[in-house]
């Protein structure tokens, strides 16, 4: 390993500082753009616009999320047991779980 020696290493390996007005004059997405992702799922599930006033800790967020981990944790537990254990992931329960949120959106009250 003779290059080891020369090796260069960089004066600060710490990160520039975030620039937050560089950040707020960045042009952003009018409501008429579509967005050009390739997988429809994500283009029909995830929302091109971000509106920071949406609340992110509602009903329905408490309760779909405390019943599905617990759910997901007593299914683990349980199936954790036999002789080949068979382990549930997150990914799994959270497709489960995007249904019965878009399904409790319009039938809870505001």
């Amino acid at each position: 390993m003779e290059g080891a020696d020369e090796t260069v290493l960089p004066t600060s390996s710490r990160p520039e500082k975030f620039d937050s007005e560089a950040a707020m004059a960045m042009p952003s997405k009018s409501d008429k753009e579509i967005d050009d992702n390739p997988i429809d799922q994500v283009r029909l599930t995830v929302s091109t616009t971000n509106d920071p006033t949406l609340p992110a800790l509602t009903f329905r967020t408490w309760v779909l999320g405390m019943i599905s981990c617990c759910l997901l944790a007593f299914l683990n537990q349980f199936f954790g047991y036999r002789r080949l254990p068979l382990f549930i992931s997150s990914v799994s329960a959270q497709i489960v779980v995007l249904p019965l949120g878009k399904l409790m959106a319009p039938t809870l009250p505001t």
